[in-house]
This record gives structure tokens, C-alpha cells and sequence, in this order.
């Protein structure tokens, strides 16, 4: 079916239950079942019984009416069909699941999803965010840059200075602990260079002051 390989069935009808939704079941005579779901040998059938979906009232019409060869008829057809819409076990999955972020198939029972874009994962793979205790593709995750653990995208914050990205233990008012610094830094040495300046103009002054006055001379005498 559609690539997959499901092997023979057989629709065994029980004569004593024609008109219960019971009466019938499907063996497989080559079983070939999802990986993770033995119970499952057809994407429409587990443990033996068929999802009939549309089909369902058709077939029970049939096996009321004595309707045999139709009964028969629409069963096989569901068998031959794939509704993609609800299946047991999706074909794309059914040799496993491929985890998203490593591409290593994996069977359903070692997998997870992720609970944001809904993605399968691997248990190496997945992440739980911090706060939410989510799980998360590498994708939907994101490691604060200052305690370094990982978050999800909604419990995650951007710095409003630098927009490295936090977690809200990180931040204070929005800002990281090294914009905190950065925005002091300036405040302590901006007194500095008014310091230097009036220092300055007080030497300038000095030497203007000596440039500009006048020096005693002494006077010579008569004799010279």
C-alpha cells in the first residue's frame, strides 16, 4: 500500500453475529506491523479489527440484508485504500519515527514530540524547557547566554540593550547584568574628563595671567 509492504489479509466473518458491528475480523497472513505497534498490521486496522470510517454504515447494511459479495466487496476495498486523515500508524511512520533534529528513525515508543511544532524527537534529542518543563526541538529551544539552560521560544526574553537572549532569572528590568554594568561604566568616568578640563583652564589661566603682566625693570644709573 502506497510503497509499504503489509503482506495478505483475510476477513474472517462470524455467521452466529451478521448483524453486530463484531462479526467480522481481519487476519493478517504476512504480518508486517508498524515498528513500536505489533497489534497494528494495516494503517486501518488494530487488533484485528477495521476502522471502517465512511464505510461503516455500507457494511452494516449489507451484512443485515445478507448482502455477502458486498460486504466482502467494500471491506477489501478499505483494506486496498489509505485515508491518511486516520490511520493507527501513519505509513510515513511506519517503520518508525525520523527524529527531526538527528534523522535517526526511531520506534514510537522511544520517540517524543515536540509540544510547540509538533515534530518527533528522539529522547537524546529533545530538550525540556526550564520553566514550562516543555518539550522542544532544537528548533522551538534556546540556551540563555547567561546561566547557559536550555527554554522554550514563550519563556525565553531578549535583553533590550544588546537582545541577547535570557531567561527572566537573568534579567533585571529587561537588561543583563553586563548592560547593567556597561550603562554604569559611563556615569563614574564622565566626571573624569570635567575634572581634567577645569584643571586645565586653571593652568591656562596661570600661564595667561604671567604672559600678560608687566615685569619690574630696574633703572640704571647716572653714571652709566
Amino acid at each position: 500500500l502506497e510503497g509499504v509492504e503489509l503482506g495478505r489479509f483475510q476477513i474472517r466473518l462470524n455467521w452466529n453475529q451478521l448483524k453486530s458491528t463484531q462479526s467480522y475480523e481481519i487476519e493478517s497472513l504476512d504480518p508486517n506491523p508498524a515498528v513500536g505497534s505489533d497489534d497494528v498490521v494495516h494503517p486501518h486496522v488494530q487488533d484485528q479489527r477495521l476502522c471502517e470510517g465512511d464505510g461503516h454504515l455500507a457494511i452494516l447494511v449489507a451484512l443485515e440484508q445478507g448482502r455477502l459479495l458486498d460486504f466482502f466487496v467494500m471491506v477489501r476495498q478499505i483494506l486496498e485504500t489509505y485515508n491518511d486523515s486516520s490511520p493507527y500508524v501513519s505509513l510515513e511512520k511506519w517503520y518508525g519515527a525520523n527524529c527531526q533534529d538527528c534523522g535517526y528513525c526511531v520506534c514510537r515508543e522511544d520517540s517524543c514530540r515536540c509540544d510547540h511544532c509538533e515534530v518527533d524527537l528522539c529522547h537524546d534529542c529533545s530538550r525540556s524547557c526550564e520553566d514550562c518543563c516543555r518539550t522542544c526541538c532544537n528548533s522551538c529551544s534556546q540556551s540563555c547566554d547567561g546561566c547557559g539552560k536550555n527554554y522554550c521560544a514563550r519563556c525565553i526574553n531578549h535583553c533590550i540593550y544588546c537582545a541577547n537572549v535570557f531567561c527572566k532569572e537573568c534579567l533585571s528590568d529587561e537588561t543583563c547584568e553586563n548592560c547593567i554594568e556597561e550603562q554604569e561604566i559611563p556615569e563614574e568616568e564622565g566626571e573624569e574628563p570635567t575634572l581634567v578640563r577645569e584643571c586645565s583652564q586653571s593652568v591656562s589661566t596661570a600661564v595667561h595671567s604671567l604672559r600678560l603682566g608687566e615685569a619690574a625693570v630696574p633703572e640704571r644709573s647716572g653714571r652709566e
